[in-house]
């Protein structure tokens, strides 16, 4: 990976993971698979942080090991529909899903990472409680 020689920090982070991206065809389909669950670990955060809720309390809540939460919200792991309706229930939500357009590319065809981070493929669930055209899960 290339960087400014004359940078104390070396290479940006989005430049090191558009050249992973473009150089290594596992990674590719690594983050292409993630994508959505990254976004769906950013909603459960945004929802347990304004309920001021840990991981811990939030796990009692929807009556859950506090790992099952953990893991949810490290973005490794897509959950099931009945997860997120038993979220949403315990936290009096309701999960939305929807599609947006296509998977915008950054340079040479990675994502285009931004800082709220990564798009979602293929759609993204939020816990509120309106949105524009959404399809309800539960």
């Amino acid at each position: 990976m290339t960087g400014d020689p004359d940078s104390p920090f070396g290479t940006p982070v989005v430049q090191a993971m558009a050249e992973a991206y473009d150089a290594d065809r596992e990674y590719r389909a690594a983050r292409d698979r993630l994508t959505l669950a990254e976004g769906i670990a950013r909603e459960v955060i945004r929802l347990r942080m304004s309920l001021n809720l840990s991981q811990a309390a939030l796990a009692k809540l929807v009556g859950t090991p506090p790992s099952v939460i953990s893991r949810l919200e490290r973005g490794d792991h897509e959950p099931s529909t009945a997860t997120l309706r038993k979220i949403a229930h315990a936290t009096g939500t309701r999960p939305v899903f929807s599609f947006a357009g296509p998977l915008r590319r950054g340079p040479r065809g990675a994502p285009r990472v931004t800082a709220a981070g990564p798009p979602e493929a293929g759609g993204i669930v939020r816990s509120r409680s309106s949105a524009r055209h959404p399809a309800a899960v539960g």
